[in-house]
């Protein structure tokens, strides 16, 4: 069986500075598709005080626990969320093996 997701330990690391940052308070780690991007999708991540009715929530070792909608968890078996730094930019990247059309890292 395939994780939903899995998290490198430099993008725990860089979502644990920014919750402990900018909300504290937040007892979930949000992470979505939005419509957008090359394929039709982009990723979102959020923090959140609760979670909503369908969210699954996964829990994974040194991090807040982290909660996917019904929609996304079609579209996210088996990514895997890094940080890096590319080409003087630094940011999250979604790596998707169900993506096949975009080598983005914003989209699905």
């Amino acid at each position: 069986m395939v994780k939903l997701i899995t998290i490198t330990d430099l993008a725990k690391s860089k979502l644990n500075g920014v919750q402990k940052e900018d909300m504290p308070e937040a007892k979930y780690i949000r992470i979505a598709l939005k419509g957008g991007g090359c394929s039709g999708f982009t990723y979102t991540v959020q923090f959140e005080t609760n979670k909503d009715e369908g969210d699954l929530e996964v829990n994974i070792q040194k991090l807040t626990p982290v909660i996917i909608d019904e929609v996304s968890q079609q579209y996210m078996n088996g990514t895997t969320i890094d940080y890096v730094t590319e080409n003087g930019v630094e940011g999250f990247k979604f790596n998707n093996p169900n993506n096949k059309s975009c080598s983005c890292s914003h989209s699905e």
